[in-house]
């Protein structure tokens, strides 16, 4: 088969009477179980599956007894390290084990369910999309475009900050996040080879290794990834290509928690950005109300400026004029009284002269 996919979990142990992995285990002693398990996928040139398989392993380490159960495919399921078969109920492979030192159990079966990752390929010859059958043989220009996605895609319900300091829940699509990489190697009839995502070697005989890498969950990557190459080719072959992939931790993975980090503190950064905005818009608003409040006394000022402009031309200013009148009669009137009081004081000064006289008089 021109295509393989092997699928790997990462190691989980589980100690005394816990379990964090696919196996629940329960022990008495010092008895440590780490279980992993690696699916293989064979596909034909298209992407489609053939037949896959799950490869599974137990390590018991330390010493004591320990009783585990296993949800495994039952179909096909045989023994890795011998002829004896397992106990399996509930869909589960139950077994029991005295440990000292280091034990193994490893098994295989069928797998039962959906790959969790999904390929596709497209062949296109001289600007045509043909058949992988329809390669073999030819020349030309041939492009092969790959298409692999994440499908362990669910609804979850995620909790976050509003900004407001409110917690808010809401329904998410999330994933699995998984990474992995696929490799092929392209015979020496592959000449002229470019890709704008690979990373290009040379395998010594003239071939070409192609190695091509995935992040397949957001926001870091995409739960999709697209890549491929273009080579001229002359008695063409469908080169086979395999791919591996695993899930991994992005808060804890060296490769990816700087990432992690960065998209934490930015989701930060947006909250308090919320808050501040939030703030500002309450400051707004009390600027808006003094604004109102402002333009309101303006106006009060501008009719003031009218009733007082209305005052002056209507009221003031005749009453200026009727005071500067009446200023001008008083002058008339002083200047009427200055000339009474001089006659006044002349006919004082006869009436004095005449008293004397009369007074004179009278003594003789």
């Amino acid at each position: 088969m021109p295509l393989a996919i092997l699928v790997a979990s990462t190691p989980a142990s589980a100690g005394a009477a816990s379990a964090t992995s696919t196996a629940a285990a329960a022990s008495t002693g010092d008895v440590v179980v780490t279980n992993t398990e690696t699916v293989q996928a064979r596909l034909d040139a298209t992407g489609k599956q053939q037949e896959a398989r799950v490869y599974e392993q137990l390590t018991f380490t330390g010493k004591g007894k320990a009783h585990v159960s296993d949800p495994v495919s039952t179909k096909g399921l045989r023994n890795l390290d011998g002829f004896g078969g397992f106990t399996v109920a509930d869909g589960a492979l139950t077994t029991d084990v005295t440990v000292d030192g280091e034990q193994r159990l490893r098994t295989v079966s069928d797998l039962d369910h959906e790959l969790p990752l999904g390929l596709s390929v497209v062949y296109t010859l001289d600007g045509k999309v043909v058949s992988p059958g329809s390669v073999l043989g030819r020349s030309g220009t041939l492009e092969v475009h790959y298409t692999v996605t994440n499908k362990t895609t669910r609804q979850d319900t995620v909790t976050y900050d509003d900004g407001t300091g409110k917690q808010v829940s809401t329904k998410a699509e999330t994933v699995v996040p998984m990474i992995g990489q696929l490799v092929t190697t392209l015979p020496s009839t592959f000449t002229a080879v470019t890709s704008g995502e690979a990373s290009i070697a040379g395998d010594g005989r003239g071939g070409t290794i192609m190695t091509f890498q995935m992040t397949l969950f957001p926001p870091i990557g995409s739960a999709t990834a697209e890549f491929g190459y273009t080579a001229q080719i002359t008695h063409g072959v469908v080169p086979p290509a395999t791919m591996t992939a695993l899930p991994v931790s992005p808060l804890t993975s060296t490769s990816f928690k700087g990432g992690s980090a960065s998209y934490a503190s930015g989701a930060q950064a947006g909250v308090d950005l919320t808050s501040g905005a939030i703030t500002i818009d309450a400051s707004v608003l009390k600027l808006r109300d003094g604004a109102a409040t402002l333009l309101g006394g303006l106006v009060q000022l501008r009719d003031g400026a009218g009733k007082l402009s209305t005052g002056l031309n209507h009221e003031a200013a005749p009453g200026a004029a009727q005071l500067a009148a009446g200023l001008t009669t008083a002058h008339s009137g002083a200047a009427r009284l200055a000339g009474g009081a001089s006659t006044l004081a002349g006919g004082l000064v006869r009436l004095r002269d005449g008293a004397t006289q009369l007074s004179t008089g009278l003594s003789t």
